[in-house]
């Protein structure tokens, strides 16, 4: 068996069919689809495409994703694994390119570059430039960049290179990290140009989308897996482990809190937790770690001055009338943005 495409699904009905479709290829291949106790009509659409396409239908309890995925690679054969979520989709003949470059470079990833879809328009996404700025290959310590790309989309590993390591049941949120970063500080990579992945940002049921609900436990999980990091990265460069925390402290946590705060009525808490992040987190940037300062001071000016006053105690700041309008005024464009993007009514 050649690739191994694997695909973790819940509730999939309206989208499945599309992902799977997104996976025609000419060399040996399988596709397999792990349903995580869908209550929706998710089996009946994969089962409509058996007779086209080589799948292997797996269904469990509501386990999540982590446990989804955990199930396809210990039913893979393939000298290769790639994942796809079945809200996505892959570009039309990018896993067999990934697939042959990996065969002729020898490397243990092949790792396409990544676009948005929403409201029906593909953008590139930004923060990933300097990643795809070229076809090379490479590791990383030599592009510690990588670890901008830290999800398991887009990337055709070697079923040697994952060698027994699995994702992280215990935490719903960013259960991917652990898994990735346990990978590659003993791969070598090539990073392709090319997209070859589209997000499917519409999705309402999307990680994304329900993290006002669940900002909590996403938080706490935050600090579970940003703790397994710091000991996974140790011993590795201060680059490497700079670029993991601007990944994970400032692009995922932080404006975590920022887009969700304002629906969260508990304001104490939300606080307190990014405190107890921050601690937890070691984190080492100044420009980051101020970065959490002044959102924690523009969540506590969303209330009066009193408890603006109490809470920039518990992170020495000295309250005045000039900082708590200051934050104030932070806090009420950011609630302006929000209001106009429709994110708060």
């Amino acid at each position: 068996m050649d690739v191994s495409v694997i695909i973790p699904l819940y509730n999939a009905e309206s989208t499945i069919e599309q992902a799977i479709k997104s996976i025609s290829l000419s060399i040996n291949y399988e596709i397999i689809c792990v349903d995580d106790g869908s209550t929706d009509a998710s089996k009946s659409k994969i089962k409509l495409l058996e007779s086209n396409f080589p799948i292997k239908y797996f269904y469990q309890n509501n386990s999540g994703a982590a446990s989804a995925r955990n199930k396809g690679l210990s039913a893979a054969t393939g000298e290769y694994i790639i994942f796809l979520d079945a809200d996505d989709i892959y570009v039309e003949g990018a896993i067999e390119k990934m697939y042959w470059i990996a065969k002729k470079k020898k490397v243990d990833i092949v790792l396409g570059n990544v676009a948005h879809k929403k409201n029906q328009k593909i953008t590139k996404i930004n923060t990933y430039s300097e990643l795809f700025s070229t076809n090379k290959v490479t590791t990383l310590e030599e592009s510690p960049e990588i670890l901008q790309s830290i999800g398991p989309a887009a990337k055709l590993y070697t079923k040697e290179i994952i060698n027994y390591n699995f994702f992280d049941e215990k935490v719903k949120f960013c259960e991917e990290h652990s898994f990735n970063c346990n990978i590659y500080i003993y791969a070598n990579f090539y990073i392709m140009k090319e997209i070859v992945y589209i997000y499917n940002k519409d999705n309402i049921n999307s990680t994304v989308s329900q993290s006002q609900s669940n900002i909590f436990r996403y938080l706490n999980d935050a600090c579970i897996v940003r703790e397994k990091i710091n000991t996974i990265l140790k011993n590795e460069l201060i680059n490497i482990k700079s670029f993991y925390e601007y990944r994970m402290d400032k692009l995922i946590v932080f404006y975590l809190i920022k887009n969700n705060y304002m629906g969260i009525k508990d304001r104490k808490k939300i606080l307190e937790e990014i405190i107890y992040y921050m601690r937890k987190s070691e984190i080492k940037s100044p420009e980051i770690k101020e970065d959490f300062k002044n959102l924690y001071l523009t969540i506590a000016a969303s209330m009066s001055f009193k408890f603006f006053r109490n809470y920039s105690k518990k992170v020495n700041v000295k309250a005045s009338m000039y900082k708590y309008l200051k934050f104030k005024v932070i806090h009420l464009i950011w609630k302006f943005k929000s209001i106009v993007k429709g994110k708060i009514s």
